[in-house]
């Protein structure tokens, strides 16, 4: 010890330590936007900035196309009948921003057959609608040859009801964003954000961004994503079947379109069949799930009970199960979006997944939150806006 310290102190001066610059660090990508999820509430705000000139990058945490969320699948439905009349403009928005997907794609995506929606005689606080019409059980079969409501039930007949080709309307968003400049990364989760100044910084898996406007699309992981917003939701697991029918002319557009039965195990929803696939039938709800765990397929009694259903209202239907699968909805408290800014962070919006009756509104949607982005104010929407939640009870 002492001796090695002396010979240091007798001899030459150590050479100074050999400098090296810093190293940098990863190159920070400056963009206008940063859209978090790609199913259809994100990929239709993607779509909508490009196309206003924003520069949008998109990220994505699983592969394009994944059935991990609430938008793959190939039929949704739309319709104008809702309970409440203060969803009534947005609907109509969003039928007006089918149309002009469809005119921008040059594909069919929306096609209307007509809706039958059934629920108890003299129920309160049922389905209504503009052009709906109430129809009584022998009224509806000539609608619908194919539906038996029996005396129970009653039906809500809306003409400009009809299904969305789902699979081919993400596609079709998806392209349209990338041809407007959009950058759509799939397989990129986010690792983090927050707030930067006016603006956010965001960190995934490819890099570090900064965006004047975060806008997280995360459905079942927003609450997660964004913890600031304070938002409940329950996770549910769908099952669906598609049933093979007993009389295949029954079952087709126009003898059949789209209808749900408000029933005592819950509202049963389904779709007419078409090109070769069965009839689809679903329960619109289930039991609560962890959204990163896999998915349970339908057990035997599931399916049982959605057959006795069909056999019961839809006996044309109601011949083997085809096949089967499950789905999730992200429920909110009240069934509602939850849509705008975080409340204190401006710079960052929000869309979260709605309670399985989302996907009609995704181009109208995606056109709302551009225009928050852009700075243009939105009052239509305050029904549905963020600044509710500081409203709701606990649960």
């Amino acid at each position: 010890g002492a001796g090695a310290a002396g010979a240091g102190a007798a001899g030459s001066a150590r050479p100074p330590a050999p400098s090296y610059p810093a190293t940098p660090g990863p190159p920070v990508e400056r963009v206008d936007a940063v859209v978090v999820g790609l199913g259809a509430h994100g990929s239709a705000t993607t779509r909508a900035l490009a196309e206003r000139g924003f520069k949008v990058v998109a990220l994505e945490r699983f592969r394009l196309g994944h059935d991990r969320g609430s938008s793959h699948g190939e039929t949704r439905m739309i319709r104008r009948a809702y309970p409440n009349p203060v969803w009534d403009p947005f609907v109509e928005l969003a039928y007006d921003a089918w149309a002009r997907l469809e005119e921008a794609t040059g594909e069919r995506l929306l096609e209307r057959s007509g809706g039958l929606f059934a629920r108890p005689v003299g129920a309160t606080d049922a389905l209504r609608g503009p052009g709906c019409t109430v129809l009584d059980a022998d009224a509806a079969r000539e609608v619908f040859p194919a539906i038996e409501l029996g005396d129970e039930l009653e039906g809500l007949y809306d003409p400009a009801a009809g299904l969305l080709h789902a699979d081919r309307s993400l596609r079709a968003l998806q392209l349209l964003a990338r041809r407007s400049g959009a950058k759509l990364r799939d397989a990129e989760p986010l690792l983090a954000w927050e707030p930067d100044g006016d603006g956010v910084r965001v960190d995934s898996v490819g890099g570090r961004l900064r965006a004047d406007r975060l806008i997280v699309c995360g459905g079942p992981w927003l609450p997660s994503l964004v913890p600031q917003l304070g938002l409940r939701q329950r996770i549910a697991r769908i099952v669906n079947v598609y049933l093979e029918p007993r009389n295949p002319a029954l079952v087709v557009p126009p003898s059949l379109g789209c209808f749900s039965f408000d029933l005592p195990i819950g509202l049963v929803y389904g779709i007419a069949a078409l090109r070769g696939r069965g009839v689809k039938i679903g329960l619109d709800d289930g039991r609560e799930i962890d959204p990163d765990r896999p998915r349970e397929p339908a057990t035997e009694a599931e399916l049982a009970e959605l057959a006795a259903v069909a056999a019961r209202h839809l006996p044309a239907a109601a011949g083997p199960i085809q096949s089967s699968l499950t789905c999730l909805y992200a429920f909110t408290p009240d069934k509602r979006f939850v849509v705008g800014p975080v409340p204190d962070l401006p710079q960052v919006l929000v869309a979260s997944a709605c309670s399985g009756h989302g996907f009609k509104f995704a181009p109208a949607l995606g056109e709302a939150l551009a225009d928050l982005v852009a700075g243009t104010a939105r009052p239509d929407l305050d029904f549905i806006s963020t600044t509710r939640l500081e409203a709701q009870p606990a649960q």
